[in-house]
């Protein structure tokens, strides 16, 4: 069985009182809705079961580069591992974050 790098871009307005936890547990939630259980669906769920760490670029990794910021996350994240995630703004309460992992197949 292979693996495909799977990306996300999940904008969290915090005016709003919504977390970037929350937004994914409601994401990871939907997934499994649409896809189902199965350990080899494709999705972030194979992710170490949709888990999820937020984490800080290397000062190396242009943030605003959003290709640059989803290589960093898949270069530093294997199957079966929990996805990564990275802040990479936060403008007037609108936080964006892009999250990368490898989903099983």
């Amino acid at each position: 069985m292979g693996a495909h790098n799977e990306a996300e871009t999940i904008k969290v307005d915090t005016n709003k009182g919504e977390t970037f936890r929350g937004l994914w547990k409601e994401y990871i939630s939907s997934l499994y809705h649409q896809y189902g259980h199965d350990s080899y669906n494709g999705t972030f769920t194979t992710c170490d079961g949709g888990a999820v760490s937020t984490v800080t670029l290397p000062p190396e990794v242009d943030k605003t580069d959003e290709n640059a910021v989803f290589y960093w996350l898949w270069d530093n994240t294997e199957k079966w591992e929990c996805a990564k995630a990275v802040k990479v703004s936060d403008v007037d309460g609108i936080e964006t974050w892009h999250v990368g992992g490898w989903a099983a197949e």
